[in-house]
């Protein structure tokens, strides 16, 4: 499978696959295969242990007599004891291993049992005879007999778990095999008369036991290396060879059919691959898919319109609710898509899509912990399957209102991921309209949404107000983010409800406060008519919790955060952050959309009222025109036509665009968190006196809570933003927390997004964190200035060189991410090219660079991908160049690695001959001599003869350079 040949890695992938499948102990780990085998080795030993004590004696010979009785006194009782213990310890095996094996299996078990106890009563006879059966020997006997009765019941325990019925047929097998071959089913007709006959069915049990400890070894050695190739076959499905892949899945799905295990990490690979560029791979992916999981035989294919009976639909659900038991985010992903993929291509059967609702509705119903979790599994595939649309949306509601948002009396025990997962699949199927190619025709569809009466809202709303003030509903926060996505997407008036519930929290957390100190309210003065009349619109609009921050906001907010339980006060913020959040979203996306359509539809009316030549007018902007008349300027002149400079310019349908535009972002930047008066103000100072005081909320969920809501209200404006920048990225850089500065680096990406001029000059703050202790962190760090690289939200600047040090990441996952991300940047042009220089000479710095070995182990890898021959040249000659600027030795031995890390051409040799002067003084060095030797020899290969002679004059002035330094240096240490 190591071969370098594909032709011979496909054969041998071939040939283990069938050696695999024809092995008898293919169903068993080698872990289970090892309990077989030390249960056996321990019965042979006990046989060997019983032969040692029969001796062999010839039954004529009458002075062998008296040695009988002693041994008949003796040994021949222990023995007997033993036998008769372990013959109750092989009936009891059987008896548990009954159900498992087959029929001739049991048949060729019970003749090896008779056979045994017919060995043992033959013995008995034997030993009995010779003694002459005296009544106290009967008695002792008798005694004896007892204790070993005594004994049997401390059988040695069976195999536990699943490994039971494969470990007891196995046996069954290996034992019935080795009878028939010693043809020990006769046995039983012939009793044995003598010691001898006793001693020699001993040995030729020991030898067919020899035989079994042999076989379960050598099995147990192929079980071994079967579970290496696996291995091998995992690491073929990230190869680049087509072949090695689609081999590496037909594996997988033949040996899973098989019922071989160990094989579960593969499949959840195999999945992965169906993200591949490679249209076969994918189709290999699919195919393995539908074979593993949605057809009960690998051959026989389930159509989209078969008919499929109760039985097979469910057991082919039960199936994906298995696989999703046990999978992780990725696999998740790519289960995903290869599901939409068989919707698109119409190759999902359309009964089994009815029977997921069928099966969510009897799990939901079923009040057991298998129901419950068969019910969220459902929902994580509905989720996936489900499409949007009107009619889809009304056919489900009904069904997830009623069992996937149940209310229950005691709200402790409310399913929260149950509800999170309901909402995600509310979520899919609202029907969303799609928006036109062209800016100037909007869609005039009005968006599907749902009055704020609606009872989908209040239950979501008593769920959130209901659970937040139980500790034991860790699955508060995920659930709220969902809830709050569905009441943006669905509500008429989703602000309205937001509201409602954020002053309903923050009354749950006043109320602990209170019941927390057991402090009675103090009595406020009544406040003037003149003051109510000027303070209710503010009430209306801020809830009375939120108020008094801005009435006594020093004292609130102490008594608040200092008496609030920690869970409560996070998740709080966390609903505060989320929903500033989701405002933000609405106006810039369903408000705006909503505005621009609402335009175009005025605009259509108008246009056909007006006469031809007049249609076509510039709608001015809310804003521009509030300026306008204030100013009492027109901006746009008409020619003689008729036409404003506008409209001959084509700048009509843009100006109306911005229109909409300019209102939104008014709002953002004027009235969001910013006007005093808003609800979201006393929130954000809430939120900046947290993050503020880490000594005081030391817990780390409060923490986390605290830092990601002040990160989502920073997004809303500029205003808000460059204040708290330096709060933010000291929280990023110092915290405690990995969570708080894992979280804190991705939210900073989104804040560069947003704000790329503020965030610029704190750019290296942001590299800083790859040099951070926790890998989490560095891991974020990396993902997030990727994004923002390879989509040109930041330039690329010899800080990039942070990002090399990830190739050599003790975390495996880093390398790769790192890899990737220098493999993008390199098809960007000149991108990669451009910081190389900067690159080398951050890594070869001793004070901030890396190690020796780690400089070679990042150039290796980099700078093969600056693939242009032209490119290459230029560096060589600035890698020369360099040479000239060092004075350490420590960056002469890592340009001169650096040379030979890059392909060299016949015009880069006559690069490095017309720069000679630049590193002849430093070949004192016998690293860097060995750099160019290394060079020199590799040019052989490919120098034409022409250039022969210019390459042995730059060997023979690099050998006199080196020679002259030498003996320098000597003379001067001398």
């Amino acid at each position: 499978m190591m071969d370098i040949s594909s032709l011979a890695r496909r054969y041998a992938c071939k040939t283990l696959t069938a050696m695999v499948l024809q092995s008898p102990a293919a169903k068993l780990t080698p872990q289970e295969l090892q309990n077989v085998l030390d249960k056996e080795v321990k019965r042979l030993e006990s046989l060997e242990e019983l032969l040692g004590k029969v001796c062999p004696y010839d039954e004529n010979e009458a002075g062998d007599a008296p040695e009988l009785e002693k041994e008949v006194d003796g040994a021949p009782i222990k023995q007997r004891d033993k036998t008769k213990k372990h013959k109750k310890s092989k009936k009891t095996k059987r008896v548990v291993a009954g159900d498992a094996a087959s029929a001739d299996q049991c048949v060729s078990d019970t003749l090896i049992c008779n056979d045994q106890e017919d060995m043992d009563e033959s013995v008995e006879n034997e030993d009995e005879s010779d003694s002459g059966e005296s009544d106290e020997e009967s008695l002792d006997a008798q005694e004896m007999e007892n204790v070993a009765v005594t004994e049997e019941v401390e059988a040695p325990p069976p195999i536990d778990g699943a490994e039971i019925d494969a470990a007891a047929a196995l046996e069954a097998a290996i034992h019935s095999a080795a009878a028939i071959a010693s043809n020990s089913a006769d046995i039983s007709l012939h009793h044995l008369r003598s010691a001898s006959g006793a001693h020699a069915e001993l040995s030729a049990e020991v030898s067919r036991q020899r035989a079994c400890v042999a076989y379960l070894r050598e099995t147990s050695a192929f079980s071994s290396l079967v579970s290496m190739a696996i291995q091998d076959y995992k690491s073929m499905l990230a190869s680049k060879t087509l072949s090695d892949v689609t081999e590496a899945i037909d594996f997988f799905v033949t040996a899973k059919h098989a019922g071989i295990q160990g094989l579960d990490d593969g499949i959840r690979q195999i999945f992965i691959q169906i993200w591949s560029q490679d249209e076969p791979v994918r189709k290999s992916v699919v195919d393995a898919f539908r074979k593993l999981y949605l057809q009960l035989d690998p051959d026989d294919m389930i159509g989209p319109s078969d008919v499929l009976t109760t039985e097979t639909a469910d057991t082919i659900v039960t199936h994906l609710s298995r696989f999703i038991h046990g999978a992780d985010v990725g696999s998740m992903v790519s289960l995903e898509k290869i599901l939409q993929h068989l919707i698109e291509t119409d190759q999902l059967n359309h009964s089994l899509m009815a029977h997921f609702w069928r099966r969510f509705v009897t799990s939901a119903s079923e009040e057991t912990n298998e129901g419950i979790e068969d019910s969220k599994s459902m929902l994580l595939i509905l989720q996936m399957i489900v499409k949007s649309g009107p009619q889809e949306f009304d056919k489900h509601l009904d069904t997830l209102f009623q069992y996937g948002l149940r209310p229950s009396s005691d709200l402790s025990k409310i399913d929260l991921e149950r509800v999170k997962l309901t909402c995600l699949v509310l979520l899919r199927m609202i029907p969303r309209t799609k928006a036109s190619a062209n800016s100037r025709t909007k869609n005039s569809t009005e968006p599907f949404r749902l009055p704020k009466t609606h009872e989908l809202f209040s239950r979501l709303c008593a769920i959130l107000v209901g659970t937040v003030t139980h500790p034991n509903q860790t699955m508060w926060i995920p659930m709220m983010e969902q809830a709050i996505a569905v009441i943006y997407e669905l509500s008429e008036s989703p602000e309205l409800t937001a509201t409602k519930i954020i002053g309903q929290v923050a009354e749950k957390v006043v109320l602990s406060s209170r019941q927390t100190t057991d402090i009675p309210v103090e009595s406020q003065p009544q406040p003037s008519e003149e003051q109510n009349n000027a303070e209710q619109a503010e009430q209306e609009n801020q809830p009375p919790s939120l108020s008094k921050i801005k009435t006594d906001p020093e004292q609130f907010l102490e008594r608040l955060t200092i008496l609030c339980p920690s869970f409560l006060l996070s998740r709080f913020m966390s609903l505060a952050g989320h929903v500033c959040l989701k405002q933000l979203v609405h106006l810039e996306s369903a408000i705006l959309t909503e505005l621009k359509r609402r335009a175009a539809l005025k605009d259509e009316r108008e246009s056909k009222s007006r006469p031809t030549r007049h249609r076509r007018q510039t709608r001015p902007s809310r804003i521009s025109a509030i300026s306008t008349m204030s100013t009492g300027t027109n901006l746009s002149t008409t020619n003689a036509g008729g036409q404003t400079a506008e409209e001959e310019c084509g700048l009509v349908g843009a100006s109306a665009d911005d229109t909409e535009v300019d209102f939104i972002r008014h709002i953002c930047d004027h009235e969001m968190i910013t006007e005093p008066n808003h609800y979201f103000t006393p929130l954000l100072s809430l939120v900046t006196y947290v993050c503020s005081n880490p000594t005081r909320f030391s817990n780390d969920i409060v923490q986390a809570s605290a830092s990601l809501a002040l990160a989502k209200m920073m997004l809303v404006n500029a205003e808000v933003c460059e204040p708290r920048l330096q709060l933010l990225f000291t929280m990023a850089e110092r915290n405690h927390s990995e969570v708080v500065r894992a979280n804190l680096v991705v939210a900073l990406g989104d804040l560069c997004r947003r704000f790329p001029n503020l965030i610029e000059p704190w750019t290296p703050n942001l590299y800083a964190r790859l040099r951070d202790n926790s890998a989490r962190v560095r891991t974020n760090a990396l993902n997030t200035l990727s994004h923002l690289i390879l989509n040109d939200m930041i330039k690329v600047k010899g800080q990039i060189s942070e990002m090399t040090v990830c190739f050599v990441d003790k975390i495996e996952r880093l390398n790769v991410l790192a890899r990737q991300f220098f493999t993008e940047l390199a098809r960007k042009g000149n991108a990669l090219y451009n910081v190389v220089p900067d690159i080398i000479s951050r890594l070869s710095d001793p004070d901030i660079g890396v190690s020796e070995e780690d400089f070679h182990t990042i150039m290796e890898f980099l700078l093969p991908l600056i693939g242009r021959e032209r490119l290459c040249e230029t560096l060589v000659e600035k890698v020369c160049a360099r040479f000239r600027t060092t004075r350490l030795h420590r960056q002469w031995r890592d340009l001169a690695y650096t040379l030979t890390a890059i392909s060299f051409n016949e015009r880069m040799m006559r690069v490095l001959y017309e720069n000679i002067s630049a590193f002849a003084d430093k070949l004192c060095l016998p690293e860097v001599h060995a750099c160019f030797e290394l060079l020199i020899g590799n040019a052989k290969k490919f120098t034409k003869p022409d250039g022969m002679p210019r390459l042995e004059e730059f060997e023979a002035k690099i050998k006199e350079a080196s020679h002259c330094l030498t003996f320098t240096v000597h003379c001067c240490s001398q």
